[in-house]
């Protein structure tokens, strides 16, 4: 799959080389971020303007609309859980958005589903990265911080400033997981 300023998805036979679907436009801005859900029957993804949307991959049609980065921030990231009852986005006004997908609630395409927690320790830092090990959220920000929270909480577990390849180095990930 692919998706740019066009704010279109398209569907590409990798192994031929051929397009075999174009999804329509239903996004308002470049499209930023792309997931594929594990069985591939839905994926998402979230654009310029801050907008979120969950696709039936094989219908073509939007499923659900997410509720995130009010003022038209843009979606920097996107990450979900194992399971993928858990999605979380980040913008670009630094919070991030945390959805359950697994609620009664998500079901509907036409009524936005708003988040269970928003995250706002990074408020003012663009949000570059995000890595969803259940129960731990790993975010990274354009300030070089770490930012390690729980889940579940919504609690700022640890906030470490590091070089890029200083995290790896100090082996941050095996200390918190």
């Amino acid at each position: 799959m692919s998706a740019g300023q066009d704010k279109r998805v398209r569907l590409w036979n990798a192994r031929q080389g051929i397009l075999v679907k174009t999804y329509p436009v239903e996004h308002t801005a470049e499209i930023t971020e792309l997931l594929i859900m594990r069985n591939r029957d839905r994926f998402i993804t979230a654009d310029g303007k801050g907008s979120v949307l969950m696709w039936d991959s094989v219908r073509g049609v939007v499923t659900r609309r997410f509720r995130a980065c009010p003022s038209n921030a843009a979606v920097t990231s996107m990450a979900l859980n194992t399971d993928e009852s858990i999605l979380c986005s980040a913008c670009t006004n630094g919070r991030v958005y945390i959805w359950d997908l697994a609620s009664s609630s998500a079901a509907s395409s036409h009524q936005p589903l708003e988040p269970l927690q928003v995250l706002d320790h990074a408020k003012g830092r663009i949000i570059t990265s995000l890595f969803l090990s259940q129960p731990v959220l790993f975010v990274g920000s354009a300030d070089g911080k770490l930012r390690v929270y729980d889940v579940r909480s919504g609690k700022l577990l640890v906030r470490k400033f590091f070089r890029h390849d200083e995290a790896r180095q100090k082996g941050v990930v095996e200390d918190i997981v």
